[in-house]
């Protein structure tokens, strides 16, 4: 059973992922020539928030299996936001991004 929280907190995540994704897309179009196709473009701009939802549905299964494991109840922000930080920082690691994530202004 999931709890309030165990919604809104990796939501909170998914959500910056979504803004840097979009403010990425931006560089992205000012950068790259027109000339490229729509489908890569579509796919490149939502890198981030693609692999937090897969992020979030590893951790919410990684949950219930420690909870069938165990046999006793766990909280599923236990399970939940690391996967989804390892998730986001592991993303960002294989774009190469990983320290203008760690130090991302507006």
């Amino acid at each position: 059973m999931l709890g309030i929280l165990d919604i809104i907190v990796p939501g909170i995540l998914v959500s910056f992922s979504m803004r840097i994704d979009y403010i990425r897309s931006k560089i992205f179009e000012n950068e790259k020539e027109k000339e490229e196709t729509t489908i890569k473009k579509s796919a490149e701009t939502r890198y981030y928030f693609s692999s937090s939802i897969i992020s979030y549905g590893i951790g919410l299964l990684v949950a219930y299996i420690a909870v069938s494991a165990t046999l006793h109840p766990q909280p599923a922000l236990l399970w939940v936001c690391p996967t989804m930080i390892f998730g986001y920082l592991g993303s960002a690691f294989m774009k190469k991004e990983t320290i203008s994530m760690l130090y991302y202004n507006e």
